[in-house]
C-alpha cells in the first residue's frame, strides 16, 4: 500500500490505477 496509486479497498497491494 505504499503506492502512489494504492489500490481500491479490499484488493491486495499491488501497483493498481485508481481511476
Amino acid at each position: 500500500g505504499a503506492a502512489l496509486n494504492a489500490p481500491p479497498p479490499g484488493q491486495p497491494e499491488q501497483t493498481a490505477a485508481k481511476y
